[in-house]
């Protein structure tokens, strides 16, 4: 006579397994996701200082390159308002300015465009007019001496988050976290 062999063992998870191991992983995630959305609103304000932080050295080293005016420029965006003249939140355009008037227009070579920030502040404390920054074929911001811009959250909810560009009149640029001077 012949034994039959034990019928083999179930492989798996049982229903209530499954269920356990889904509350456990949503009571992780709820509690990750404040430490989350704060380290996306710091990570965007830090990407926008970058991005104005390339811009100001971009537009320093073509006027040096090119031995004439270069703009740094908010640019106007249809569906973007800005709330002042000193907002740059709508993005910003680096062009090498030939005819010299501070506006980009025809025979004016565009270098580079920044878009819309999402979610996030630009402003500056430049003297009038804020809307443009013209670099001399020197490198140099002629006649505004030092100024900054502060980027922000545009909801206000994370003041740590704020991070300040500083400009020298020589042209280097320092960072600064929170609302500090330069």
């Amino acid at each position: 006579m012949t034994s039959r062999a034990a019928a083999p063992l179930a492989h798996g998870l049982v229903l209530v397994e499954l269920l356990v191991v889904a509350a456990i992983v949503a009571i992780l995630a709820g509690l990750a996701s404040p430490h989350f959305s704060s380290a996306i609103v710091r990570q965007r304000v830090r990407n926008a200082g970058d991005d104005l932080a390339a811009a100001l050295h971009l537009a320093r080293a073509e006027a040096l390159r090119r031995g004439s005016q270069v703009v740094l420029r908010k640019t106007e965006v249809p569906g973007c308002p800005a709330p002042s003249a000193r907002d740059w939140s709508c993005g910003w355009a680096v062009f090498a300015d030939f005819d010299e008037d501070g506006r980009f227009g025809p025979g004016d070579e565009l270098i580079q465009a920044w878009p819309p920030l999402r979610s996030v502040l630009a402003t500056t404390n430049a003297p009038a007019p804020s809307d443009a920054l013209a670099v001399n074929r020197w490198g140099r911001f002629p006649g505004l001496g030092a100024f900054r811009f502060t980027l922000t959250p545009s909801n206000q909810s994370r003041v740590d988050a704020t991070e300040v560009l500083c400009m020298s009149a020589g042209g280097r640029v320092h960072r600064t976290r929170g609302t500090g001077e330069c």
